[in-house]
């Protein structure tokens, strides 16, 4: 079953320049970017939040490249 890595920064300050001031980063599983903000915001206390990225994870072609890589490698 495929899931998602939403990584959620929660941040205090924001710069003009752009920079961000007293961050966490969280990596948050979820099924949407709204879940991933609200579970990030329950598990740090932050002024603000943003997604920064979503890793996306598939067990089925992960295992299957593991597979692959062993049969490479001789270790099967």
């Amino acid at each position: 079953m495929v899931h998602y890595h939403y990584i959620v920064q929660g941040f205090d300050i924001y710069e003009k320049d752009g920079g961000l001031g007293d961050v966490c980063t969280i990596d948050v599983l979820a099924d949407s970017e709204k879940e991933a903000l609200q579970e990030a915001s329950g598990l740090v206390k932050k002024k603000h939040y943003r997604i920064q990225s979503v890793v996306t994870h598939d067990p089925d072609i992960e295992e299957a490249t593991q597979k692959t890589l062993m049969a490479v490698n001789g270790r099967v």
